[in-house]
């Protein structure tokens, strides 16, 4: 019994199920997932540190994702992060509670307070070695969505 089935044609539907990315420019995104490892075990600079990925989407559904060391030392870009979300976490009421950059490796704590996060970011397309080409997201900080589209937060759903 002869089949259509092709292993060509089965891989490239393997690729078109992939999300479409989001192009470059500024978008609002919401975190969908954070993942902190893969088949070689949890994500590791090259110092050790612990690191986590963040996917972003935006309002059709397109991608982007970004790495975010878990170190004192690269605070400052999940800092940034943190206080882009619309509403900003609260860094004062962070620190008050023993929130460190370390405390986003537990995969419950980073999932409570990261997920479902929205805020405004400048998406760059970036070209790696071997020509491999990457996101930047960049939060822009201060930023907030359309008056129509904004939404009120009581204060104790702010995780911070």
């Amino acid at each position: 019994m002869m089949s259509d089935f092709t292993w060509s044609s089965a891989s490239e539907g393997e690729k078109a199920a992939q999300a479409e990315k989001i192009p470059e420019g500024e978008h609002e995104v919401t975190i969908t997932k954070v993942i902190h490892g893969g088949k070689n075990g949890p994500f590791l600079n090259k110092n050790g540190d612990p690191m986590i990925l963040l996917i972003f989407i935006d309002d059709q559904a397109r991608e982007a994702s970004q790495m975010y060391t878990l170190s004192e030392k690269a605070a400052w870009s999940i800092a940034k992060l943190l206080t882009s979300f619309q509403p900003p976490a609260d860094l004062t009421k962070m620190d008050e509670a023993s929130v460190t950059p370390l405390s986003f490796a537990d995969p419950d704590f980073a999932a409570a307070n990261l997920i479902d996060r929205k805020l405004m970011a400048e998406i760059q397309i970036v070209e790696g070695a071997a020509g491999v080409k990457y996101h930047n997201v960049l939060p822009i900080k201060g930023s907030s969505p359309q008056a129509e589209t904004a939404v009120t937060v009581a204060e104790d759903d702010i995780p911070f």
